[in-house]
């Protein structure tokens, strides 16, 4: 016998015993219980996942170079949305800012510095996103309307064709039959015909040029907005953000510009002037404003009935014959230590002239308003309605624009504002979560710091308890699996959201579900192998299911419901006799490849020796394996694991170039990625920076990647060889 057939004759046997521990071990598992199968379908089920979380990631020392690339991406991310800006791109501005993976990025920058103390820099890149949104939509706004005025816009787009017929005053008249046909259709490819235009008189470019003047107004504070949070996360993080700054100063610059033009050409231009003889007052003492409206060629703007906003309180005022006027301001939102407020002159949508605005100074103190509240109707059960109504101020100075919250038990129903009259009206709908019995309806200013200091009103009323059904039915899936469904409703009131309801087997607890909006709910359950028969034959058991609602902390009733559900577990003999046959193929594969080996070296007897045939053999040193890291990353996508498929494929590829280009392994995916674009060729450096991004996602983010990723990347390297190394390269 040669070596090589004392080593296949000892693996042989070395299965052969192994197959027969089985056996044993598996009769012993059989007949004493199944718990251990409960056991492992808990591992299964809760398992070590393929994803590393970043505190393991802390703690082999690198998650500094973690945080640092996903700055260094999200700083990226946020400086193309600048440059798009200055391009006027605004809808790749927009998809830029939706785009889920920049949602992914900001998500994963925050799990990450959440551990390291810089939350402060994640809130700021979240803040910058929504600053950058609000302002290409103020912005985009701003242009879609100046192509309407200036007649540039083409009305074949939708969302140019909304800019014009969103106008309040536009209608047929204001352009021809074909064009007012078209701009109010609801197809995008609308054709447009040469010579189709819209056309507005004068008292129409005025309320054309007033809206866009609103429009350059916000995009105008928008940018501001902007701009600041820019320039604060650049102190704080230490990155270089003056393009991306420079950028929205222009952008928000030629808006400014634009607007002047169009302002001087169809506007008269007001000015302000206003001061207080003595700033300090109250809502209850008020702060008597006085001012002055000019026109731009010094004229008065005189005997003129006028609106002006202070803060954010509206009043309706008269100008007299040198356009001097008065208004008392009562302070009921601004902070106790405001040292000015704006005021502001409002025209009217058809009015000729300009917006304008000053700032007086005032010396506020705080008083306690009186607020009133009437609740309708006083008895009331889950879901019904309740309307509300309410007041604040002093005597008979209602507090207008102030906000105001509807709270019971704890609970707010509603939060809005009083009207200029300091009224207010809400319906709502009574919650679950107020207990029932007798309950105070609370009106309350919850602002504090300002200059109505915090108030409440009450009303009383009684809440009733409402009862519930349950619905459940139960069905065998697979195994020991049982799908559990149902539903739960409320006497009059349909179903209802939200709510738990606990699943129980024979006394024992499954798990609870969650109803959805219908009150439907829908779960997989597990029953534990305690609560089945089990024998040498098939084992049938009948379940008794029971689904209880507990209505603890509501004001709906608790409820139950039950069913049957039948679940048969196989017979240890059928699983026995599996393994017993399996190793009866064991047996039988040795004993035949003994008999093979045996005729073989028969034949090769009877045979004449040859000299000079070739030796075949393996060079000394070479791998003679044949798996690639390639080949099994292919296997793991194949058994379902596309997180570590990317893994293997990533790692091949980087050892590859990292032989080639000499960069050093310490350095992090990122880091490794910007190194090797200085002097890699497109093409790989292309499918590095692909594979990188999956090598993250696979490594750091809580989403899995898809297996069509997976595959992608898999295909692309199988293309150009890069990932053919073996394992213990």
């Amino acid at each position: 016998m040669t070596p090589g057939d004392e080593v296949i004759d000892r693996t042989a046997a070395v299965l052969l015993i192994t197959g027969m521990v089985i056996l044993l071990a598996g009769v012993s598992v059989g007949v004493l219980a199944g718990d251990a199968a409960l056991a492992g379908d808990r591992d299964t089920a809760s398992g070590p996942s393929d994803q590393r979380d970043p505190a393991e990631v802390s703690s082999e020392g690198s998650l500094s170079p973690v945080e640092r690339q996903l700055a260094q991406q999200a700083a990226e991310r946020i400086r193309s949305g600048s440059v798009n800006l200055s391009g006027g791109d605004y809808d790749q501005v927009r998809d830029s800012l939706e785009d889920s993976q920049y949602g992914d990025l900001l998500d994963r920058y925050a799990e990450v510095a959440s551990q390291t103390g810089s939350e402060n820099r994640a809130e700021l890149l979240r803040s910058l996103r929504e600053n950058q949104r609000e302002y290409a939509a103020s912005a985009d706004a701003y242009w879609r309307l100046y192509g309407v005025y200036n007649g540039t816009a083409n009305l074949t787009d939708r969302d140019n064709r909304t800019a014009l017929t969103d106008l309040s005053f536009i209608n047929g008249t204001s352009m021809n039959a074909s064009i007012a046909e078209q701009v109010n259709a609801s197809e995008s490819n609308a054709t447009i015909q040469p010579g189709d235009v819209v056309s507005f008189n004068d008292s129409q470019y005025k309320r054309l040029a007033r809206e866009l003047d609103n429009r350059s107004r916000r995009a105008d504070e928008t940018g501001t907005d902007l701009l600041r949070n820019y320039r604060l996360l650049q102190e704080n993080s230490g990155t270089n953000y003056s393009d991306a700054i420079e950028s929205v100063q222009e952008n928000r610059e030629e808006i400014v510009d634009t607007q002047q033009v169009v302002r001087e050409t169809w506007l008269t231009v007001v000015s302000i002037t206003a001061t207080t003889q003595n700033p300090r007052g109250s809502f209850v003492d008020p702060i008597r404003i006085d001012g002055q409206l000019t026109l731009q060629n010094g004229t008065a703007l005189a005997d003129e009935r006028v609106r002006m906003r202070i803060a954010n309180q509206t009043y309706q005022t008269q100008t007299n014959a040198t356009s001097e006027f008065t208004v008392d301001y009562r302070p009921a939102t601004i902070p106790v230590n405001a040292s000015t407020v704006p005021v502001r002159f409002v025209p009217n949508s058809t009015s000729e002239y300009t917006s304008t605005e000053t700032n007086v100074s005032v010396n506020v103190t705080q008083v306690q308003p009186t607020v009133d509240v009437d609740v309708r109707p006083t008895d009331v059960r889950f879901n019904e309605t309740l309307t509300v109504d309410g007041w604040v101020g002093h005597e008979d100075a209602g507090a207008g624009n102030v906000s105001v919250a509807v709270v019971t038990d704890g609970e707010f129903l509603a939060v809005n504002r009083t009207r200029s009259n300091g009224t207010f009206r809400t319906n709502l709908y009574l919650p679950a979560a107020v207990d029932p019995g007798s309950q105070q309806v609370r009106l309350a200013l919850l602002a504090r710091d300002r200059a109505l200091a915090p108030a409440n009103g009450t009303a009383a009323i009684q809440v009733a308890e409402t009862p519930t059904e349950l619905t459940v039915s139960a069905t065998r899936t697979d195994g020991r699996s049982l799908r559990v469904s149902g539903r739960l409703d409320a006497e009059g009131q349909g179903g209802i959201a939200g709510h738990e309801v606990q699943i129980r087997a024979n006394g024992t607890t499954l798990g609870t579900a969650t109803t959805g909006p219908s009150g439907q709910f829908r779960t997989a359950m597990v029953v534990p192998t305690e609560l089945l028969e089990s024998g040498l034959s098939d084992a049938v058991t009948t379940l008794d299911v029971q689904a209880a609602y507990q209505g603890d902390g509501t004001n709906l009733e608790s409820s139950t419901a039950g069913t049957t559900a039948t679940i048969t577990q196989a017979g240890s003999l059928l699983w026995i006799g599996g393994l017993v046959a399996g190793v009866f193929v064991l047996l039988g594969g040795y004993l035949g490849y003994r008999w093979w080996r045996r005729r073989g070296r028969n034949r090769a007897a009877d045979r004449p020796t040859s000299i000079d045939g070739p030796t075949v053999g393996v060079a000394e040193g070479s791998d003679g394996s044949g798996e690639s890291l390639l080949d099994m990353a292919r296997e793991q996508l194949t058994a379902g694991r596309p997180d570590a498929a990317v893994e293997l494929a990533y790692t091949g590829l980087r050892r590859d170039l990292e032989r080639r280009s000499g960069i050093e392994e310490s350095a992090t995916h990122w880091e490794f990625y910007h190194q090797y674009r200085r002097d890699g060729d497109e093409s790989s450096v292309e499918t590095l920076r692909r594979a990188t991004e999956l090598y993250e996602r696979a490594v750091f983010a809580s989403r899995s990647v898809s297996a069509d990723s997976a595959a992608e990347i898999l295909d692309t390297l199988d293309d150009i060889g890069s990932t053919s190394r073996s394992a213990d390269d």
